[in-house]
Order: C-alpha cells, then sequence, then structure tokens
C-alpha cells in the first residue's frame, strides 16, 4: 500500500486554528481510506505564517522526508495551506516532485500526476492573498500608531502589556532594577560593569534573560522610559521577505506621556549625555573604558576627577607610608606617551581646594558661576517641538492638498474620508506632543536654591566625614591639567 503524508497548516494559535487542523485531518482521512492508502505522519504546523519558511519546523521535516522518500504521496488541503511564498514553495515541490513524491491539493484539484502547469499559478495567487492580508493587518497597525495604541504585546523591560488598554503598565518589580541602572549609569558606572554587578546578585532580565552590557545599553537610551512610546522605526519590505528597511528617525511616531515613566526626563537626559560622551572618547581611545567603571564608592573623588590633557579618568593611587593622591590612568599604564606629564594631585589639597571654593560660592552669593540649569534639557526638549511643529505645519499642507482634490473632484468622498481621518488623528497625537513639550519646557526649573541647600549641607559637615556620594550632590566633575590648573564643573552648570 502506498503511504500517505499530509500537512496542515494554521497562521494563528488559537483554540478555532486547532479546530482548523482537525477540520483538514478529517479530510485527510476520508481521502485515505477512499484510495485505499496508509498514512504515514500527520505534519502540523501551528500558528505560523505559510510565508515564514525558516521558522517551519514540520514543513521542512516533511521535505526533507520526502526527499529521503519516506512516503508516496503528499496531501494538501489546498496550495494556500502549503505555503505561500511562490519562490519557496514551487521550490519544495519541485524537490519533491524530483524524488518521486505525488503531490496533491485537494481543495484546488491540483494533482501533480494530471497537471502540473497550474502549480505556478496556484502559486502565485496564493502569494496576491497573503500580501492582501499584509496589506489588510498593516492598516489597522498604521491606525493603531496613529491614535498611539501598541499592537505589539511583548512589553519592555520595567513594563507588562495591558491587553485592554492596549498600552504599556508598569511592573513594579522591574521597574525598581531599571531606575537603580539609571541611578548606577549616572554615578559613573558604566555598563558592563552595571550588567555584572546585576548579575553577581541574581537579576535577570525580562523573562529571565542574561543581563549584559549591551542589555544596559539598550535601557539607557530607549525614551519608553520617560513614558514615550516610539513606533514605525522599521518596515517590511514585502510579506514573503523577513529583512526589514530602516525608516529615518524624523519619520518615527511619537507619542509623548503615552504611558507612565519610569524615571524622569531629567535623569533620562543626563544618562544619555553622559552615554554619548563616553562613546566619542571611545571611538579615540584616549581613555580606558574600565577606568570609569570603577565603583562609584571606591574612593572620596572616585568618577569625579578628569584629565583635562587627554580625558582619561583620573584615579586612585595608595602607596604604603605616603599620603593618599590620583593621576591620570592612562598616565600610569603608558607613561609621557600618552601625551603629557604626570598630573598627579594629593588628596589633601584636592579637599582643601574644594573647601576653599565652596566658601567662596557663600560669600559671593554664587555669581562667580555660570548657572545655567538644565540648559541640556532645555535644548533638547525645544529640539523636538521644533521637530513636531514641523510636522504639523506637514500635516496641514496634507489637509490643503487633500482638499483641493476633493473640489477638483479627483477623489471621491469616501476616500477624502479616510484620508482625512488619517490626517486628523496624526494631528491630534502631534497636537498633544506639542502641549506636552510646551508644559515640561515651561515647568523647567531656573532657580538655584536647590544647589544653595545642598552646598551649604556640604559645609556644615566637617571635611573628614566628606563621602564620594555627598560630593556628587553638588560636582559634576573635577578637571586636572598638569601644569596645576583645576576646574569644577558645578551640578548646576551646564
Amino acid at each position: 500500500m502506498l503511504k500517505v503524508a499530509t500537512f496542515s497548516r494554521t497562521s494563528t494559535d488559537n483554540i478555532s486554528q486547532s479546530k482548523s487542523i482537525e477540520n483538514q485531518e478529517d479530510v485527510y482521512k476520508s481521502w485515505i481510506e477512499k484510495n485505499n492508502c496508509v498514512l504515514y505522519k500527520n505534519y502540523i504546523d501551528e500558528g505560523i505564517s505559510g510565508t515564514k519558511g525558516k521558522y517551519r519546523v514540520e514543513w521542512k521535516e516533511l521535505i526533507q522526508d520526502g526527499k529521503e522518500k519516506k512516503y508516496d504521496i503528499l496531501l494538501s488541503k489546498s496550495y494556500s495551506r502549503f505555503g505561500r511564498n511562490m519562490v519557496e514553495t514551487l521550490s519544495a515541490i519541485k524537490e519533491l516532485r524530483e524524488a518521486g513524491i505525488r503531490i496533491i491539493f485537494i481543495e484546488d484539484n491540483l494533482d501533480s500526476t494530471k497537471d502540473t502547469t497550474n502549480f505556478g499559478l496556484f502559486s502565485w495567487l496564493a502569494e496576491m492573498e497573503s500580501k492582501k492580508t499584509s496589506e489588510r493587518i498593516k492598516t489597522v497597525f498604521d491606525n493603531f500608531k496613529e491614535k498611539g495604541k501598541i499592537y505589539n504585546c511583548i512589553a519592555p523591560w520595567g513594563y507588562d502589556y495591558d491587553i485592554e488598554k492596549k498600552n504599556f503598565v508598569i511592573n513594579d518589580v522591574e521597574a525598581s532594577i531599571i531606575r537603580r541602572i539609571f541611578k548606577l549609569y549616572v554615578q559613573g558606572n558604566g555598563t558592563t560593569r552595571i550588567a555584572n554587578i546585576l548579575t553577581s546578585e541574581g537579576i535577570k532580565g525580562k523573562n529571565g534573560g542574561v543581563i549584559r552590557g549591551n542589555t544596559i545599553k539598550n535601557t539607557i537610551l530607549n525614551e519608553v522610559y520617560v513614558g514615550t512610546l516610539v513606533q514605525g522605526k522599521s518596515e517590511g519590505i514585502d510579506v514573503t521577505i523577513s529583512k526589514r528597511n530602516k525608516i529615518e528617525q524624523e519619520k518615527w511616531v511619537k507619542h509623548l506621556n503615552n504611558h507612565e515613566a519610569i524615571i524622569t526626563y531629567e535623569t533620562f537626559i543626563e544618562a544619555n549625555k553622559i552615554f554619548k560622551v563616553n562613546s566619542e572618547k571611545a571611538k579615540k581611545h584616549r581613555y580606558s573604558i574600565k577606568g570609569i567603571e570603577r565603583s562609584s564608592n571606591a574612593s572620596l573623588f572616585s568618577n569625579l576627577l578628569i584629565c583635562s590633557n587627554c580625558g582619561a579618568s583620573i584615579t586612585i593611587r595608595r602607596k604604603k607610608g605616603k599620603k593618599i593622591h590620583y593621576n591620570c590612568s592612562e598616565y600610569e599604564k603608558v607613561g609621557v606617551s600618552v601625551g603629557h606629564t604626570s598630573n598627579r594631585i594629593d588628596e589633601d589639597f584636592l579637599i582643601e581646594y574644594i573647601l576653599f571654593r565652596l566658601n567662596e560660592l557663600i560669600e559671593r552669593d554664587f555669581d562667580i558661576i555660570n548657572i545655567n540649569a538644565n540648559v541640556d534639557i532645555k535644548k533638547e526638549l525645544e529640539s523636538q517641538l521644533q521637530s513636531v511643529e514641523k510636522s504639523i505645519n506637514e500635516q496641514m499642507k496634507k489637509t490643503r492638498n487633500l482638499i483641493n482634490l476633493y473640489d477638483e473632484k479627483v477623489i471621491s468622498m469616501n476616500q477624502f474620508k479616510l484620508e482625512n481621518e488619517t490626517i486628523s488623528n496624526t494631528l491630534d497625537s502631534l497636537m498633544k506632543n506639542k502641549e506636552v513639550l510646551e508644559d515640561k519646557i515651561k515647568n523647567i526649573p531656573q532657580e538655584t536654591g536647590s544647589f544653595k541647600k545642598d552646598v551649604e549641607s556640604v559645609l556644615k559637615i566637617p571635611v573628614e566625614q566628606w563621602n564620594n556620594s555627598m560630593l556628587k550632590t553638588i560636582i559634576k566633575k573635577i578637571y586636572i591639567n598638569n601644569d596645576g590648573t583645576i576646574n569644577i564643573q558645578w551640578i548646576i552648570e551646564g
């Protein structure tokens, strides 16, 4: 008796589609009994698109078993059930026929022993239907993007997906890890060190994944943590092609205040500014990456001192019987070949100098520093606002063009309504973004009261009790030159 292999597939994985599998197998059972054959094996791909051959394990096994002549006849309900990628499907059919396998698609009345000329036609029709389905889904997704809904239910680390709201909601346990990552990074820890710290404590990433330096990097750069939803970063080339085209950043769809933020906008800007500076320095090989990954509390001036000559971190040096001092980490490694001589400085002298500068600030009522509070945040917000206003003008221009097309009877009323609804949804989203940005710019604090209080708090404490965290409340960086020049960048300065 001839052995028959059957193939069943559904493109989604749920109860109703599982019923579809049963129906397909009933059809096969009837055919096998009627033609006095025996079943070899049922091959089933559940919840897998017919265009994604590389993910179809059972389908691949079916082809390989056929090439090895483990069965004589292949049954499938229809051509579209077998596959919708024309090139891939025709190639598989060719391989099976060359192996002497008879191929039958029951609903299409296709039998490889009777008529092979229609196989190409049905393959083309199946792919066209798949493309139409893809376009229908894309239209729904585009509408979601215009309204700020999330159709991808895979939530980022720190959030869960609420299927009713179609939006992200904070996962308290994961969110606490996200906040800690940003805090550690702003304090001067590198991405790899942060990953190692969390891993050493047994902390896992989303869905139990291993936390690596790249995980931390992607977290630092992700706007989702300030409540911004970014969509439309890429688009599919074709339903049968898995590769996606990247879309220019200016065309990304953004929805500000789309969901609850995990960190403040100020923290996000500060972290990204540090990342940008570190990335640029790393490219130039001007300092050791490990140098910026030291523990933030390893010494009084840990992660605060920078060499003005080469940009490397200045780290602590302890020698028995000698004063605690600091020196350029690159100079310590390679000597004068780094491009400058030693800029060693004693910790006692640094403390004395900072104490002098703090008292000077108080005496002169802070008029000797360039106070430019939140300058980076303001610039970033104004840049985003300018981009949003440009997009609003573009949508307004589209509206005027659409009205002209309707007046000139180039398009119908239905076409006008559909296009106008799309433009209106996009405009609504852009106008909301504009309001959010304007409100954020308006509420950027400009006074120095908080900084003054922090300085006064530090001065109330004896220098012997100063610590690294305390200094970081008032000092951003201290730049030391090998000619002895010291420049302090206060937290409040841009």
